[in-house]
């Protein structure tokens, strides 16, 4: 079960950079442009996270 912390830990990291680029950035596509524009910069990021998502994958290595 050492590879389940090893995913926990990534997903924390994109959680926490999320949190903090996040709103900003939103906030200065939005000022910029509009809030529909803003919310639509999401889009792409919602792709490349699904992108990612099976490096969260936890593998189980057997002992032998």
């Amino acid at each position: 079960m050492l590879g389940s912390g090893v995913a926990i830990a990534r997903v924390n990291v994109f959680n926490y950079l999320g949190f903090v680029l996040g709103a900003p950035l939103i906030g200065l596509v939005a000022d910029a442009t509009s809030l529909r524009w803003a919310f639509a910069l999401l889009v792409p990021v919602l792709l490349v996270v699904l992108f990612l998502a099976p490096a969260f994958k936890v593998t189980s290595y057997a002992r032998g």
